[in-house]
């Protein structure tokens, strides 16, 4: 979502979220997200992704990479919350450049950080080489 935010061309309909992994804000982060409607794809209990046991059990045994939310009325649309940050939250959100969707500023991921986690993907899809190629001329671009 942070290259569509950019106004590069992508098909998409989830959004993925590096969010501050901490308890506490974790807790926060899924009242938020249950009161705007948002459950697990899978069956299990939404409060299970603020434990750091759970998260590393569900990396180990299912290799997976992302807590998936979809809406119970348009389950096509998901969000998907990394279970580990690629890079350091403190330096994601430092680096982070303002968005801006109507009056709403959002923090995305800077290009230098999309394309690190972008390189990370084992084994690349096809969507994610081509992020990949357009993310390494922006790059260049922005160093000059």
């Amino acid at each position: 979502m942070a290259l569509v935010l950019r106004h590069i061309k992508r098909d998409t309909f989830d959004a993925d979220l590096a969010v501050d992994l901490s308890i506490e804000n974790l807790s926060c982060f899924l009242d938020v997200l249950k009161e705007l409607g948002w459950i697990p794809k899978v069956p299990v209990n939404a409060n299970e992704l603020a434990d750091p046991e759970k998260r590393v059990q569900w990396q180990t045994e299912k290799d997976a990479k992302v807590f998936t939310f979809v809406l119970a009325n348009l389950p096509f649309l998901s969000v998907d919350v990394f279970l580990s940050l690629p890079i350091p939250f403190d330096i994601l959100a430092r680096e982070a450049i303002p968005v801006m969707l109507d009056d709403v500023e959002i923090p995305t991921a800077s290009y230098e950080a999309l394309l690190e986690m972008k390189r990370q993907i084992q084994p690349p899809r096809v969507k994610d080489a081509l992020d990949i190629l357009i993310l390494e001329k922006i790059v260049a671009e922005r160093k000059g």
